[in-house]
């Protein structure tokens, strides 16, 4: 018969706050088991990722600048650099346009052929086909404009982990919202991000890494 602890034994006077600690260190070891530290949240403007493989992307339909149908397969058969983003913001899009219009200047003809760059709007509401179309052509002719309902866009960014929300504004509201670059394979799958403040010569290198001359 195993021997009984006795009441003035150390393991007896605290035996609750051992016992507390066996069950914290238990609870620890069960949430780490499930933890995933390459989980994406959407809080503010943060993407967090670590090792695995995040969720990012999916089925989406919308209009491009030009004012056709299209969805998710637009990205097949061709490396895209995503953004989201409005026509009326300040400073954000059009800096991460023009360090896209740096990136894209910088591929030889041939990686141009198998690269897009995609400014999806968060702004549906303003960013109609024709302001999308006069936008995005001050940054490069060959860059590709999506809008459409506020539901359609609303989807594509909730599938893209996008954060976006209206604010009051002195000329009406204004659009706060995450500032990432998605880099999508030919295959329609997330590949990594770029945060707003990389600059243009790393995204460079990092494209061209995947990109054949």
């Amino acid at each position: 018969m195993a021997k009984k602890f006795k009441k003035d034994s150390m393991f007896f006077k605290n035996r609750h706050t051992i016992l507390s600690l066996l069950v914290i260190l238990g609870m620890y070891f069960i949430a780490t088991s499930f933890y995933d530290p390459e989980s994406v949240v959407r809080k503010g403007s943060a993407v967090v990722t670590g090792t695995g493989t995040p969720n990012i992307g999916g089925d989406f339909e919308v209009l491009n600048h030009k004012g056709e149908t299209v969805n998710q397969t637009m990205l097949d058969g061709k490396y895209s650099l995503i953004f989201f983003g409005f026509t009326h913001c300040p400073d954000v899009c059009p800096t991460s346009l023009l360090t896209l219009s740096d990136v894209y200047a910088g591929l030889s003809d041939k990686q141009k052929s198998k690269v897009q760059v995609i400014l999806a709007t968060v702004d549906p509401e303003r960013d109609t086909v024709a302001v999308m179309k006069d936008y995005v052509s001050t940054f490069h002719s060959d860059f590709i404009g999506l809008t459409g309902t506020p539901e359609q866009m609303k989807n594509m960014a909730k599938k893209y982990l996008v954060y976006h929300v209206k604010r009051p504004s002195d000329d009406g509201y204004t659009m706060d919202h995450s500032g990432y670059i998605y880099f999508v394979g030919p295959d329609g799958r997330y590949v990594k991000h770029f945060r707003h403040e990389d600059k243009a010569a790393d995204i460079l290198k990092t494209v061209q890494s995947y990109v054949r001359k």
